[in-house]
């Protein structure tokens, strides 16, 4: 007798992830005969929406603080062609004082930056109760850098320069709601 797991034919699908969806919504319909294009086709809309940050519920701003203008124009560019709402912000200090207005979302920081580095506006950050998750990203990191930012709040350290997808995943990350869903949080 054949395993009825079996009978559901993805081999066509090229994404193992809408391969696993289509055939748990399979299952769970009781694996009905014939119809496995049909749930294909809803495990790729649902893997399309889940791919999409500004279809998800979930803030999708991120907010840039970097001194080098092209670093800055560059991921906002890319950030926005994948769907985010970015902005840009030439330092700490412009993002300080703008702290009150800021959109729910994450915050991508370099570390060296003239006026206040991006440790400082971490601590500063915390100290106005902002609680937005904070990727720190540097072009000249190390160990005891990456253990200070870890300690004073951030979720990922990246190292320039970085692939689109290593700065996307960590994005993913810090706007899960385990990171994003205290931010903003005021006493």
């Amino acid at each position: 007798m054949r395993n009825p797991e079996d009978a559901f034919d993805a081999a066509r699908e090229a994404d193992p992830s809408v391969r696993w969806r289509g055939r748990r919504l399979w299952q769970a319909e009781g694996s009905p005969p014939g119809r496995e294009l049909e749930f294909l086709e809803l495990a790729r809309k649902l893997q399309a929406d889940d791919d999409n940050p500004a279809a998800q519920r979930l803030p999708n701003s991120v907010h840039i603080v970097d001194d080098d203008e092209a670093v800055r124009d560059s991921l906002r560019d890319m950030l926005e062609e994948a769907g985010y709402r970015a902005q840009t912000w030439a330092s700490g200090i412009d993002l300080l004082q703008a702290v009150e207005r800021l959109e729910p979302g994450c915050i991508i920081v370099d570390v060296r930056m003239p006026e206040i580095d991006g440790l400082t506006l971490m601590a500063r950050l915390r100290a106005h109760n902002i609680k937005l998750p904070i990727i720190v990203i540097t072009g000249h990191g190390d160990v005891p850098m990456a253990v200070q930012a870890m300690k004073t709040g951030a979720i990922d350290f990246i190292e320039k320069p970085f692939a689109k997808q290593v700065i996307i995943n960590s994005i993913r990350m810090a706007l899960k709601p385990k990171h994003s869903s205290r931010a903003n949080e005021r006493p």
